[in-house]
């Protein structure tokens, strides 16, 4: 993948919360972009189907930060990159 899951994510989340990404880093709270919990699952939503990982609900609910948020998918990634490694 081209683009690193850091990204993915501070672009995604860039776009939910019609910010530049520029402006997300990973200390950013979801509270300081005015996402709530529905906003926040969204961009989760549409990460897990860039990164091709599963996102729990209850997961992405406890994440706090921007940061959280990309430390969860590339733990993920890594899973399923080592599951399919032959």
């Amino acid at each position: 993948m081209a683009e690193d899951v850091a990204g993915i994510v501070r672009r995604v989340v860039a776009g939910c919360a019609q910010v530049p990404p520029e402006e997300i880093g990973p200390d950013t709270t979801f509270a300081q972009l005015s996402l709530g919990d529905r906003a926040k699952q969204r961009a989760a939503d549409a990460v897990e189907r860039e990164v091709g990982v599963m996102l729990l609900a209850d997961e992405v609910e406890r994440m706090g930060t921007v940061g959280d948020l990309v430390e969860h998918v590339a733990g993920k990634r890594a899973e399923q990159e080592a599951a399919e490694a032959p």
